[in-house]
């Protein structure tokens, strides 16, 4: 058995006689060689000792919006501690001891739209202060984006022709294609059912484990054309989802048209509205903007959250962004 409290002790620089941590996680001497022990390689195989002994730290499978979450706020809470640490400061580790089994404070993200206004400024102000971090806001951007994607692309399939259903045995209900056909059905479904609610009460759960699912991805890129998926901001934070080759053909201001991008009617302003939030999101100058969100002060800062985590169209959520954004300029002075 692996000694947690020796791991513990060395704040998890540590490997194990049996070679287990550095088969699982990498070779600590090796990578401190190559790079060094303050790099980012070395903490991340820390990072990985850490959670593989049970210290709730997420490990590399996450991916998407999480994944981003997750790397912004290891980066915002431990990283400049394992930094301090090695000049001496105290283990970085010890952090993990005031946060219990949610280091990232994933609940406390997760609860934040649903929250009064006293409860937010009770649990964050005071607490914390995770909700009005870059990092938080990131999300809320992100996870915007993507279901507002994704139902657009529910929208699109609307009215084209798919044919008869083709009823095939159990045992190719793996296949692609009826994987597909049952994602293209759903997301028709819960578009009619988000635009009928005007929220998203009726579909959110279902539409976030729907697109949870890389072969989601893939498939929503083939439904309406990779050049087409991307320019709306299907490739936002998924570099894990399509080739290097792939992403270069069909993404940025030189794409190709994809040539098996099927002839449908298109959404003119909704597309535009997501190209233009796609762009911002990852430009230098609203990485720089994000940092100016508590000067809203919590109660502005709280209506702008959920006012983006309301939106069920790209315009909608763009008239939101818009104000935002010269909220933040103004900030400056």
């Amino acid at each position: 058995a692996l000694d947690r409290d020796a791991a513990e002790e060395a704040c998890y620089d540590w490997d194990d006689p049996t070679g287990c941590m550095t088969a699982r996680c990498g070779d600590l001497a090796a990578i401190e060689a190559e790079h060094g022990r303050d790099s980012d390689p070395y903490f991340q195989a820390v990072l990985c000792r850490a959670s593989r002994l049970g210290r709730a730290l997420p490990t590399p499978e996450a991916d998407g919006c999480d994944r981003v979450y997750e790397a912004c706020m290891i980066e915002d809470r431990y990283r400049q501690r394992w930094v301090a640490q090695l000049d001496d400061g105290p283990c970085w580790s010890d952090a993990l001891e005031r946060v219990g089994d949610d280091p990232l404070f994933t609940a406390h993200r997760e609860s934040a739209i649903d929250v009064s206004v006293d409860e937010f400024v009770a649990t964050d102000i005071e607490g914390p202060r995770v909700l009005q971090s870059a990092c938080f806001m990131e999300n809320i951007e992100c996870k915007a984006l993507e279901e507002l994607v994704a139902l657009d692309v529910g929208r699109m399939l609307r009215d084209v022709d798919m044919g008869p259903r083709i009823e095939l045995p159990d045992i190719w209900n793996i296949s692609p294609t009826v994987f597909d056909r049952a994602l293209r059905d759903e997301l028709r479904v819960l578009a009619d059912q988000i635009d009928e609610a005007g929220d998203f009460a009726a579909g959110r759960a279902r539409l976030r484990t729907l697109i949870s699912q890389p072969e989601a991805r893939v498939a929503m890129a083939e439904m309406v054309g990779h050049t087409r998926f991307f320019r709306m901001g299907g490739g936002h934070k998924s570099e894990s989802y399509f080739s290097p080759r792939k992403r270069a053909r069909f993404m940025g201001a030189d794409a190709e048209a994809d040539p098996y991008a099927p002839q449908m009617v298109g959404m003119p302003d909704e597309e535009a509205a997501l190209a233009t939030l796609s762009a911002r999101l990852q430009s230098d100058d609203w990485t720089a903007l994000r940092e100016r969100m508590p000067r809203l002060g919590a109660v502005g800062y709280l209506q702008f959250v959920r006012a983006m985590s309301a939106a069920t169209t790209a315009v909608e959520l763009l008239e939101i962004h818009d104000p935002l954004q010269g909220a933040l300029i103004a900030s400056e002075n």
